[in-house]
């Protein structure tokens, strides 16, 4: 009887990954999500004008 393994393990790129940054953050639609990373790191509020 063969016995096969299944796993549920998702192989992810790391946000080092320069395409992988651009299309997260540089994507239309989540500047939320940019301005959240820069708030965290820079430790600021950013105010839109």
């Amino acid at each position: 009887m063969n016995h096969v393994k299944k796993s549920n393990k998702v192989d992810m790129l790391p946000l080092s990954n320069d395409y992988v940054f651009k299309r997260i953050f540089g994507k239309g639609g989540n500047e939320k999500i940019l301005k959240s990373l820069l708030e965290a790191i820079l430790k600021k509020l950013i105010y839109k004008k």
